[in-house]
């Protein structure tokens, strides 16, 4: 949006060198548009800023924060987009934002927010931005904002309380971030001591496309969450295992399981709708029981749009006698973290079909404990380049060898970019002109 306006009009000013009060060009920042005041050394304001043709502006603090005079933006009135950084609004924000009636966005990011109820005058405004904000509680005032379109509360570490029917009364919501906030959520509306909002308001956001969530508790979660199947992009953590990750971000459909939660989350309904879609996917403690025969089988209908899949801190594995992945069309790689020693030695068969993005299979450490493998078929594979990939083993001075006594069938088909079964560890390759057998010295069978 701010592109957008800045690219219609022609009027700016970009007062970055100016650090005094007393230097800006009063009669010049009366005829802007838009003004950037990114103000690194500024300690204070003019108490009316007289801009009277303004659409946009964004005012920047980046170390402390700064206070706005209460009459500020009283000469504002046309703004449209307002931006402010590292800005302290307490105990509540200045009279004067409430005359910005035509304001479509507000980003107050990384500021000092108290009572901020004077936002739901703004009656117009479709984009609300509390990133990093200190926020303890959003006023149910909020819930007023009909037309907003995109709620942020991304690393709000401090936010406890939304208000009951907030989430659910803001029906045009498109985007909605709310990942690293420890926000004290209700199993059921209405139902705690706290009146607190539930996540079961979601259910009224027909428009919702766009979702961040971290949550340790899945309790909080609802089986009928049919929102989630409308999802276009959405980053969800489950669990206390996960980290929120920075601003950049790989996938655009991310979900994080902690399997060590009392529920068993993957025979959730709503779980099994994101699984049509994700494409990153995280599991970690998986735990099977200490039941055997144990197979484990993933399917490119459950899972079409998989690209990633991440295992860590588990001990599933120990027990699992049947590997298969099916027709993962996407899935670019497999990757494993944390693994107990013990993980794969019981494995018997795994069967790869239909990956044609994989380039490799397993790691050499956990390849070395495939004793009981006694089946291996791998086909339709066309990136497939190896099945056993090199790792660094800082702690191994002498790499010792894989030996796979039972193993009795091995089938590959349609591995046409496939080098060798294991490569070596001190193998170059990128060197074209390195011939490699398919088993090396790395493998005895």
């Amino acid at each position: 949006m701010a592109k957008a306006m800045a690219s219609r009009t022609h009027l700016n000013n970009e007062e970055q060198k100016f650090t005094q009060m007393e230097q800006w060009d009063i009669d010049q920042l009366q005829k802007c548009h838009y003004i950037n005041l990114p103000s690194y050394n500024i300690d204070e304001l003019p108490k009316k800023l007289d801009c009277p043709e303004l659409k946009l502006i964004s005012l920047r603090r980046n170390h402390g924060y700064l206070t706005i005079p209460d009459n500020f933006f009283s000469g504002t009135r046309e703004v449209k987009v307002n931006n402010l950084h590292g800005m302290r609004f307490a105990p509540s924000p200045l009279p004067s934002l409430r005359l910005l009636t035509n304001l479509i966005s507000l980003n107050l990011y990384g500021c000092v927010l108290e009572d901020i109820a004077i936002v739901a005058e703004l009656r117009r405004l479709e984009i609300l931005t509390l990133e990093r904000s200190k926020i303890q509680e959003l006023p149910k005032e909020i819930g007023q904002l009909v037309c907003l379109r995109m709620l942020d509360l991304t690393n709000c570490h401090q936010l406890k309380t939304i208000p009951a029917n907030l989430l659910s009364s803001l029906t045009n919501l498109e985007e909605l971030y709310m990942g690293n906030c420890n926000i004290q959520w209700e199993v059921e509306e209405g139902k705690g001591e706290t009146n607190n909002a539930s996540l079961g308001g979601l259910r009224n956001l027909n428009q919702l496309t766009t979702l961040d969530l971290s949550i340790q508790d899945i309790s909080v979660l609802q089986e009928d969450m049919f929102v989630f199947g409308k999802l276009r992009s959405y980053n969800i953590f489950i669990g206390n295992t996960w980290e929120w990750f920075g601003d950049a971000r790989e996938n655009s459909r991310t979900l994080k399981l902690d399997h060590s939660l009392k529920t068993n989350i993957c025979l959730n309904r709503w779980v099994q709708l994101l699984f049509t879609t994700v494409e990153d996917l995280r599991l970690a403690k998986l735990n099977f029981g200490n039941h055997n025969n144990v197979s484990y089988e993933w399917k490119g209908e459950s899972f079409p749009q998989l690209r990633h899949l991440h295992i860590q801190s588990t001990d599933a594995f120990h027990n699992l006698e049947t590997l298969i992945l099916s027709n993962l069309e996407n899935m670019e790689d497999i990757s494993y973290s944390t693994l107990p020693t013990h993980s794969f030695e019981r494995l018997q068969v795994i069967k790869v079909q239909g990956c044609h993005k994989l380039k490799k299979l397993l790691l050499y450490s956990l390849a070395k404990n495939l004793s009981q493998l006694h089946e291996m078929e791998i086909s339709d594979c066309g990136d497939m380049e190896v099945i056993i990939s090199e790792e660094k083993l800082e702690d191994e001075k002498e790499i010792p060898k894989i030996t796979l006594p039972k193993l009795h069938s091995l089938t590959f088909y349609n591995l046409y970019t496939l080098r060798s079964f294991c490569f070596p560890l001190t193998a170059d390759k990128h060197d074209q002109s390195t011939t490699v057998t398919l088993f090396n010295q790395k493998v005895n069978t």
